[in-house]
């Protein structure tokens, strides 16, 4: 239930992903530049040493597509496991540019969940500019603390996986790459959920402390622990997969829509999880249907 209402409030608030999409696009646009900056002397050296090791025409790769994917995904894994000191400073310049991406993608998550929470309980939109302007502080705060820690946090689960695919890929070929794929996915499921309740309760509380609220969120978030990472696991499985679909068809366009839908998305199961622990009611549209969660799900 929390995941269909999520997408209910998704929907009768698509206006909020229009106003994030230019404050979106501007940051993917920065953010992809440095990333080439950053991969290209590791793609650089790959693509040299290829040619070199095992020389692969255009002829040859359009008559054996497949062959051809395989040398060169094999040749790929054997470079980044003889060149750990490459990819170890290449990850600290991607967790740098995953920190501050996460920052200000972030800054609108607080101003988004706190105008949700205020029609889902009340009916009354408060407006996009009010919610920023009354949660600067503590949006700012917020941000910085959650940009590091999950920063680092997403840097570790990043390299875990990296070693975690080579040694796949010496084992399982190129299967190695929806394998690993999948564990990443529940991964970062569990990652998502263990703070999927601080949002919902820096904006129930009064208190702006936001430490005061990381404390109490963790008390849904163990109770329903199960329900919340399911619910969130789907949520990512739904994304990724119409990001992965639509990535090469669309040019990228659509991943890059799929930013602030997600923002709100995720903004709107992380509350509806809230009002399902404590029963609270709330508008499952704008201000017209009243859902009461009388018991767990």
């Amino acid at each position: 239930m929390p995941i269909y209402h999520s997408f209910s409030i998704l929907f009768c608030n698509f206006k909020l992903v229009a106003k994030l999409l230019l404050f979106i696009f501007v940051i993917f646009l920065v953010a992809a530049s440095i990333l080439i900056g950053i991969l290209n002397p590791v793609l650089d050296n790959f693509f040299e040493e290829l040619q070199q090791e095992i020389p692969i025409d255009g002829d040859y790769f359009f008559k054996h597509p497949i062959l051809s994917l395989q040398i060169i995904f094999d040749y790929f894994t054997n470079f980044l496991e003889n060149n750990p000191a490459l990819v170890a400073t290449r990850l600290v310049y991607i967790w740098l540019l995953v920190t501050g991406f996460k920052f200000f993608v972030s800054l609108p998550l607080l101003p988004v969940t706190k105008i949700l929470h205020s029609k889902m309980t009340t009916g009354f939109d408060m407006g996009f500019l009010n919610a920023t302007i009354s949660t600067v502080k503590e949006n700012l705060l917020f941000c910085l603390v959650s940009a590091i820690v999950v920063g680092i946090a997403d840097l570790l689960i990043f390299a875990a996986m990296t070693y975690v695919f080579i040694g796949l890929a010496k084992l399982l070929g190129i299967l190695s790459l929806p394998v690993s794929f999948l564990i990443t996915l529940v991964i970062y499921s569990l990652r998502i959920t263990l703070l999927c309740q601080w949002l919902p309760e820096m904006c129930a509380s009064n208190s702006k402390n936001i430490f005061k609220a990381l404390k109490h969120s963790f008390k849904p978030v163990f109770r329903n622990f199960r329900k919340n990472f399911i619910c969130v696991f789907v949520i990512l499985v739904t994304v990724s997969s119409v990001v992965l679909s639509t990535v090469l068809p669309t040019f990228g366009l659509v991943p890059i829509l799929m930013i602030p839908t997600y923002i709100v998305l995720y903004c709107s199961l992380c509350l509806t999880l809230s009002c399902s622990f404590y029963h609270q009611k709330y508008f499952i549209d704008n201000g017209v249907t009243i859902y009461n969660p009388v018991k767990k799900y």
